[in-house]
C-alpha cells in the first residue's frame, strides 16, 4: 500500500467571493489529513498550494449550481476538468479536477450523501457520453476535519476511480496564491444569476483572488 502524500499548510475556504453569488470553489489541493486517511493510493506529492479553479454545486441540491457568467471554453483545452454524475450519461451536479490518473479532487459537501456513481473526465458537456470518458467511482474520502459546514473549512475530498483516465492530470503549481492574483473558474454553472439555467457546455471565467480572511468575512455576511 502506498500513500497519497500532501505537504500543504492551507485551509479549504474559497479564496474568491462575489456578493451576488453564493458558491464553493476548490482552491487548494487536499490537506495532509486527507492523505493520511486515504488507502491504496498512488504517490502524489505537492509542495505548495494549487489553484484548482473548479466551481461546484452548493450543498448537493440540483437547483443550486451557482457560478454565473463566463464564456464557452475551447473544446479540448481543459481535459483535466471533471464533472460528477449520478449515472453514466446523467447531468453534472458537482465539479472536480483530475490530479492524478486515478484520482479526482472535489468538495467534501459534494459527497456528503455518498460517492457519485461516475465522473466524466475531459468532457465539454454537462451530460451525455459523446466525448471525454465516463469512469465509475470506487470511493470518496473526505477530509476528516470537515464538519458539514463549508464556512469552517476542510471542504475537500478525494475520489478514487475504477481505472486510470486517459487524460493528463492538471499541471500542479509551485507558487503560493496571493490576494490580487487572477484565477480562472471552469465549470457548467448558471449562465445568469440568481435563477439562471446551468450551462450545457464547459465555460470559463476569470476572477480576482481575495485573501482567506476577507473571503471568510464576506461569506459569513452573505450567509446571514
Amino acid at each position: 500500500m502506498t500513500r497519497l502524500k500532501r505537504r500543504l499548510n492551507v485551509n479549504s475556504h474559497s479564496p474568491i467571493l462575489f456578493p451576488t453569488m453564493k458558491f464553493s470553489i476548490l482552491a487548494f489541493a487536499a490537506a495532509l489529513a486527507v492523505a493520511t486517511y486515504a488507502q491504496d493510493t498512488t504517490d502524489v506529492e505537492i509542495d505548495d498550494p494549487v489553484l484548482v479553479d473548479t466551481p461546484v454545486e452548493d450543498g448537493g441540491d440540483d437547483n443550486g449550481i451557482l457560478v454565473v457568467g463566463g464564456k464557452e471554453a475551447p473544446k479540448g483545452q481543459y481535459t483535466w476538468t471533471v464533472n460528477l454524475r449520478r449515472s453514466q450519461g446523467g447531468s453534472s451536479f458537482c465539479g472536480g479536477s483530475l490530479i492524478a490518473p486515478q484520482y479526482v479532487l472535489t468538495a467534501a459537501h459534494c459527497v456528503a450523501g455518498g460517492k457519485p456513481a461516475y465522473v466524466a473526465v475531459g468532457t465539454h458537456f454537462n451530460s451525455g457520453t459523446s466525448d471525454g470518458e465516463q469512469i465509475q467511482v470506487l470511493s470518496a474520502t473526505s477530509h476528516p476535519g470537515y464538519s458539514g459546514d463549508t464556512l469552517k473549512g476542510n471542504d475537500v475530498a478525494i475520489l478514487k476511480l475504477a481505472r486510470a483516465s486517459k487524460f493528463a492530470p492538471i499541471g500542479l503549481g509551485k507558487n503560493p496564491i496571493n490576494g490580487g492574483a487572477t484565477a480562472k473558474l471552469l465549470g457548467w454553472g448558471q449562465t445568469s444569476g440568481p435563477q439562471g439555467n446551468p450551462s450545457t457546455v464547459l465555460k470559463e471565467n476569470d476572477f480576482t483572488v481575495v485573501t482567506n480572511a476577507d473571503c471568510q468575512a464576506k461569506l459569513r455576511t452573505s450567509n446571514n
